[in-house]
């Protein structure tokens, strides 16, 4: 299949940080003409750099291991952030039971939700739990342990987890066809990953900076998701993967 090559050459590329054309050719049996092609697309995604007889890795494109702190997220796009959260507060319904991750776009549904509807809220995210605060029909349950003050989040036992979710609210640093959803940070990653499987409807919540943007933590599959709320609609290429997949793109 076209994406899995690409992703192969990608990975090929990346690994050896500096690849020829015909190196290429060899590695992959692939004509002249959609080696070009599928050069073109990594060059569009900044993936690659083309230089005089072959391509370097953009070593831009992933972002660095070290996790960014949270007072600095949530100043981030906030705008953008604000609108994402309105418009998946309006996606609860009665008595559902969700869970608010960590990131802080998710976060950024409290404000919005509607203050007569019954919700019970689970979460590991002190920034979430104290937007909660005054709620009165919101019941909250906060997951505890650890306190990691870089993230304002909780550490414990994810495989202690086992609640069911009728939706979840994902944060996600980046995502991509080829790479799926990435974040900086395996715990959260493990957290994600856990409420993804127990949950009937995923919700994943990203601004439009996001998209193509790749960490080195995959939590989860592009199409583990449900519906996927942003700020404004991405590409025709990511717009036909969500209609063939049968996930739902909510906008302002």
């Amino acid at each position: 299949m076209k994406y899995n090559r690409i992703q192969e050459i990608e990975n090929y590329i990346k690994n050896a940080k500096v690849a020829s054309l015909d190196e290429l050719l060899n590695q992959f049996g692939i004509s002249i003409q959609t080696l070009r092609r599928d050069l073109k697309e990594l060059e569009n995604r900044n993936v690659i750099k083309k230089v005089y007889g072959g391509v370097v890795y953009n070593e831009d494109i992933v972002a660095n291991t070290e996790v960014i702190d949270i007072k600095s997220r949530e100043i981030e796009n906030l705008n953008q952030k604000q609108q994402i959260g309105k418009v998946a507060a309006s996606l609860l319904e009665e008595q559902d039971v969700i869970f608010i991750d960590s990131g802080t776009t998710a976060c950024q549904i409290i404000p919005f939700m509607n203050e007569d509807m019954h919700l019970t809220v689970i979460t590991h995210s002190a920034l979430a739990f104290e937007m909660l605060e005054g709620k009165k029909n919101v019941k909250i349950i906060l997951l505890g342990g650890e306190y990691r003050e870089k993230v304002k989040s909780f550490f414990f036992d994810v495989s202690a987890l086992h609640y069911n979710f009728t939706k979840s609210f994902i944060s996600t640093y980046g995502l991509s066809l080829e790479n799926g959803l990435t974040n900086m940070d395996n715990f959260e990653g493990m957290v994600k990953n856990h409420v993804i499987h127990s949950s009937k409807e995923v919700i994943v919540l990203a601004d439009d900076t996001k998209f193509s943007r790749v960490s080195y933590n995959c939590f989860a599959p592009i199409d583990s998701m449900n519906v996927m709320v942003t700020n404004k609609l991405p590409n025709k290429r990511y717009m036909n993967y969500f209609n063939e997949n049968d996930i739902l793109i909510r906008v302002p």
